[in-house]
This record gives structure tokens, C-alpha cells and sequence, in this order.
């Protein structure tokens, strides 16, 4: 199992809300080009919330003077057994960020909190198969390797914002985050 942290930032220019996202750099590893929150792996001896800060000023180069917590959204976990700790925060700053990490970060995606709450997802399934390892124990299953393992789906959520396509975790957390409010009432 591994830990994540990830910030839903919210920064207010013009009297608009905005959630702050990052396009990854087309140069990285993990999941190259796709819209994502910023946060990443939670070190050794790092609490979440420390991870969450550290992150998500790494990537954005954000002055931590500017940065308020506000809380703890909740906590997802994956079927690939990751925990992903989601952190709100806002950001008191007029201007939009320009000078954020290029190494880790190709664009920003400022989006209006007000189209998000009035945005419904689109959703697609997608149906998990079992492949097993050769040493799987199926002697010591109720009817071995005939077994009736259910099949499972999963909902992929989709948001279309300008170009870009906001989709997987991302989605998931941000129509989590839209619902958190409307039943908190706090937009």
C-alpha cells in the first residue's frame, strides 16, 4: 500500500473562485500530460498534511505565506490498494501563478469553481478481469479454479473543461469535492 497527498487549492481572482490544476510535464514518468491536483507520495516520517504543503509548493512554487488550510476533504482508496489523502486549501493571491516547477508541471488549468458545481460528469465503466500468477492458491479456495469471482466495474468519470480532458482520480475527487459543498452548503 501507498500514501499520496493531493491539495484542491482554491484561489480567488476577479471575484471568482478557481481549483488550481497542473497538466504533468510530457517529460515524467508516471502519467505524462494528464490533468491532475498537486500532491505526490507522502515521505517516510512525513505526516499527509505535511506532504500536501510540500507537494503542492514544490510544484507550484507558492508562497507558503499565502497558503491557508482549511481541511481535510476524505480519503480514497484504489483497488491497486493506494491511499490518496485530499486536502483543501485556499490561496490568497490576485494573480494568477506563472512561475510554477516546468520540470514537474507543463501548464495550469484554472478551473471556475461555479462551472464545476454546475457540471455533471460523464461516466464510463470499465469492467476489471482477473488474470492470475501461476502460483495462485486456488486449492485453497471454495471450488478452486472454478471459483465465481465477481465482476467488478468501475465508474470513470470524465470532465470536459476548454481542451482538456479531467478524468480518472481527478474527476472522482473533483465531483467528490462538488457534492462535499453542495451538502455543506458552502457555495
Amino acid at each position: 500500500m501507498k500514501d499520496y497527498a493531493l491539495s484542491i487549492i482554491i484561489q480567488t481572482i476577479d471575484n471568482e473562485k478557481y481549483i488550481i490544476l497542473e497538466k504533468r510535464a510530457r517529460t515524467l514518468r508516471a502519467q505524462p500530460s494528464e490533468i491532475c491536483l498537486p500532491g505526490g507520495n507522502i515521505e517516510n516520517g512525513e505526516s499527509s498534511i505535511m506532504a500536501s504543503v510540500r507537494e503542492s509548493i514544490e510544484e507550484l512554487n507558492l508562497d507558503i505565506d499565502k497558503l491557508y488550510y482549511t481541511g481535510k476533504m476524505c480519503e480514497f482508496s484504489t483497488f491497486a490498494n493506494n491511499v490518496f489523502h485530499i486536502f483543501l486549501f485556499t490561496y490568497s493571491d490576485d494573480n494568477k501563478l506563472t512561475n510554477y516547477n516546468r520540470d514537474e508541471v507543463d501548464s495550469l488549468i484554472y478551473y471556475p469553481v461555479n462551472k464545476l458545481m454546475a457540471s455533471v460528469p460523464e461516466e464510463y465503466n470499465l469492467k476489471v478481469k482477473y488474470e492470475f500468477e501461476k502460483d495462485f492458491p486456488f486449492s485453497r479456495i471454495p471450488n478452486g479454479e472454478n471459483y465465481e469471482f465477481r465482476n467488478d466495474r468501475f465508474k470513470i468519470l470524465f470532465y470536459h473543461f476548454e481542451t482538456e480532458e479531467i478524468w480518472g482520480l481527478t474527476a472522482k475527487i473533483l465531483n467528490r469535492y462538488s457534492k462535499w459543498v453542495k451538502e455543506m452548503n458552502r457555495y
